[in-house]
């Protein structure tokens, strides 16, 4: 079997993975990339698993034309940096010691050891320079059948690394046949080891529950990880349920995210709910603005055409459809037409038509109450109406 794409072809990662074939070591592509040519997926980030020892690589690669980065390099991890991107380089290895977050490690020169140390089957196979495929532990198999299994026994795996219990979930809701179970010992697994998920960092929480709400459907998996008490322990307060709904009202105005869409996460923890969302997931700054915005426009009265002039079309898009899912209302058939009608029209008031009468703070007040009035009537009041509620006193210091 070989990989469907030509993507490793004629690049610096598919040359490097033949350099040190050619020096004599093991030397293949492994994980997202395989695993998502094989699914017909673009292809991500790049990752390379080799024999040849972490000081060997930086030999190679720096004698080779290349930078190098080395954030990794206690698990056996280096980032080769070429002019066309980055692809990291780790040895095969083994965990010697682990206390759930991090390890030791001991290098060796067996594919099989290697793949059997990996998380879930799927990322287990592996390919060389010229796209032949070998699959050591048969994760071909159980990604044939979207079937999300932990390599061996599913406690050991998790024990290594406690946040795989969140890999296995989002892994679930991106690569999963979402007509089948998961996968039983794993529930289990995690159902017995759920509370040490506390003890994670939230960044990396954060960053595998922004991965799953990116799924172009997650709710199942959320359902499954409140039967296994994990979501509890980080969202407290929060309704999973709706995200069932939300998704099929995605579904039913053709929306489907693309994996790692930000934006699509932040639309998904809105529905859930919380004020505490951004505080225990450690989202950034932008992402907490974006969340609050949508949490703020649930109750919103607005059509959506008010919604997309007030907050542009990709922000109004979200609000609606969180505010339908959480609100069980259904979204404006029209919807398409309506946000691009709010997107194109304009407020038909300008300052200068209140000047010189209203300067300063006096003319700032008039206009965003005008502003309002015109948002209320779904962007159908005209200049004249307008204009004449500004004579009526709206605006006004004693509006």
């Amino acid at each position: 079997m070989r990989l469907r794409g030509s993507w490793y072809k004629g690049t610096e990662a598919g040359g490097f993975v033949e350099l040190l074939a050619k020096r004599g070591y093991k030397a293949f592509f492994v994980g997202g990339c395989v695993r998502d040519d094989l699914l017909g997926e673009d292809i991500g980030d790049i990752d390379i698993s080799t024999s040849a020892e972490p000081s060997r690589v930086l030999e190679l690669a720096e004698a080779n034309g290349f930078r190098t980065a080395v954030p990794g390099i206690e698990y056996g991890t280096v980032v080769v940096v070429s002019e066309s991107g980055r692809f990291e380089v780790t040895s095969f290895r083994r965990d010697v010691a682990t206390d759930g977050r991090r390890a030791s490690v001991a290098y060796h020169e067996d594919l099989e050891e290697d793949a059997r140390r990996r998380d879930f089957t799927l990322n287990a196979i592996y390919a060389d320079h010229c796209g032949r495929v070998l699959d050591p532990i048969g994760g071909l198999a159980d990604l044939e059948s979207r079937r999300i299994k932990f390599v061996g026994d599913p406690r050991t795996r998790i024990e290594e690394d406690y946040l795989r219990m969140l890999r296995f979930f989002r892994m679930a809701a991106l690569f999963g046949d979402p007509g089948a179970a998961l996968d039983p010992g794993g529930l289990q697994a995690i159902k017995e080891l759920a509370a040490n998920v506390s003890a994670l960092p939230r960044e990396r929480i954060g960053q595998e529950i922004l991965g799953l709400m990116a799924a172009p459907d997650p709710a199942a998996c959320a359902r499954s990880m409140v039967e296994t008490g994990i979501w509890d322990l980080l969202l407290p307060g929060t309704e999973p349920r709706v995200l069932r709904d939300l998704a099929e009202i995605e579904r039913h105005h053709g929306i489907r995210p693309r994996r790692g869409c930000r934006n699509a996460a932040i639309r998904r923890l809105a529905a859930v709910g919380s004020a505490s969302v951004a505080e225990r997931l450690r989202i950034s700054r932008k992402l907490e603005q974006r969340w609050r915005i949508l949490r703020s426009h649930i109750n919103s009265r607005l059509g959506v055409a008010a919604l997309a002039n007030a907050l542009g079309v990709g922000m109004a898009t979200d609000a609606a459809l969180v505010r339908s899912a959480v609100g069980g209302l259904a979204v404006e058939e029209n919807f398409e037409f309506e946000l691009e009608r709010g997107g194109r029209t304009e407020f038909p008031v300008r300052a200068r038509d209140l000047m010189p009468t209203l300067r300063g703070a006096e003319l700032g007040r008039a206009m965003r109450g005008m502003r309002q009035a015109w948002l209320a009537s779904d962007l159908k009041m005209s200049r004249n109406e307008l204009l004449s509620l500004k004579l009526d006193g709206v605006g006004s210091k004693s509006s």
